[in-house]
């Protein structure tokens, strides 16, 4: 008889304290899992583990039943209102929240905020850019959800899992594919990510790793206000190391290498502006292309002569299109004084859609703070 109240009362306090803990965990806070997890335990056992008396079938109350009871409510009451109970400012973390939906996405924030609608149509108008100017996004109904990390800790917490520096990019047994960008990672990190999803959607996982990372790489540098969507800037970060690589390995090594990403970048900008990359993105699609045998058939190069002409515009035109500090959605007033600003050094390029500088520096940067 007491083993089997023995077991009952373990029972009941592991479930209570799994509870907690899980609560608290979901936070990051330990010591308020651990305190949570106790108090709802405890309060379990309290008042259902222990067996009743004479005196409780008459509808008095026990000792054990009324500590558990009180001790019951404080972790729930804690659960409910932390910040009262513990005392201290209680962060949102753990969680996101749905802000807004748009074509083929669902945003969530932890930290939902009152330019999420604006997010939201920017999505709207990147998603469309790129089926303009570059391939085909997918369908609607390829469909991804947006975990947009305002709160530093919680980004911190979902690195320790795996997710990377400036985001990443997955399918979730239960939520579907899922980009996961941290606002402090910049604008680029999130259209990174995303493209990765609309790869996926139009390719299937058929379009090799070279070419993703090229696409990939290439919208990362983009400036988005009110009326344009500006793509085909110089990486300063990337921009440095493609001309120590290429001095070492042909760009044709590099691709079947799988493409660093570095080199990738700048590749995929020499692609464009050749007028090369829609091309070579639509021929990806046929499932007979290898990647290789669609780039040499749009560009009608062999791998020297690509590498050459690669090499060329690297150390030539490439040096006139401007290195962009980090990339920007602005939109509203913000916008429009971001292009009042930049239009007293830069002047806007309409067949590039880009700003380019005035007075034709080599390698100068565009700071769009």
């Amino acid at each position: 008889m007491i083993a089997v109240m023995l077991a009952r009362v373990l029972m009941l306090f592991g479930v209570g304290a799994g509870v907690g803990v899980a609560w608290g965990a979901s936070h990051g806070a330990l010591v308020a899992a651990v305190c949570v997890g106790s108090a709802l335990g405890a309060g379990l056992a309290l008042c259902l583990g222990l067996p009743r008396t004479s005196s409780e079938r008459l509808a008095v109350p026990p000792w054990h039943a009324v500590v558990g009871a009180v001790a019951l409510g404080v972790g729930l009451v804690t659960m409910a209102q932390p910040t009262r109970m513990l005392g201290v400012a209680w962060p949102t973390v753990g969680r996101t929240y749905v802000v807004g939906e748009g074509p083929g996405f669902t945003l969530a924030s932890d930290e939902p905020a009152s330019d999420d609608k604006d997010l939201i149509g920017v999505i709207t108008r990147f998603r469309a850019q790129l089926r303009e100017q570059f391939f085909d996004p997918g369908p609607d109904d390829c469909h991804v959800r947006v975990e947009y990390v305002r709160g530093q800790r919680l980004f911190e917490r979902l690195r320790d899992v795996g997710v990377g520096p400036y985001g990443t990019y997955g399918h979730s047994a239960l939520q579907g594919p899922t980009v996961v960008s941290a606002v402090n990672a910049g604008f680029g990190g999130l259209t990174h990510h995303l493209t990765y999803h609309y790869l996926w959607c139009t390719y299937r996982g058929e379009l090799p790793t070279w070419a993703k990372e090229g696409m990939a790489t290439f919208v990362e540098k983009v400036i988005v206000t009110d009326g344009e969507i500006s793509f085909g800037y110089r990486h300063p970060m990337r921009d440095p190391v493609v001309r120590q690589v290429l001095r070492k390995v042909p760009v044709a090594a590099i691709i079947q290498q799988g493409g660093d990403q570095n080199v990738m970048q700048s590749f995929f900008l020499f692609l464009h502006r050749r007028g090369w990359l829609k091309p070579m993105m639509a021929a990806l699609k046929d499932p007979g292309h290898n990647g290789i045998e669609a780039l040499v058939g749009v560009t009608n190069l062999g791998p020297q002569e690509l590498h050459t002409q690669f090499t060329t515009w690297l150390d030539g035109e490439a040096r006139d299109i401007p290195l962009l500090d980090h990339s920007v959605a602005l939109v509203g007033p913000l916008g429009a004084a971001f292009q009042q600003r930049v239009a007293q050094r830069f002047r806007w390029d309409e067949t590039w859609r880009i700003w380019v500088d005035r007075h034709a520096t080599k390698d100068v940067v565009l700071y769009p703070e």
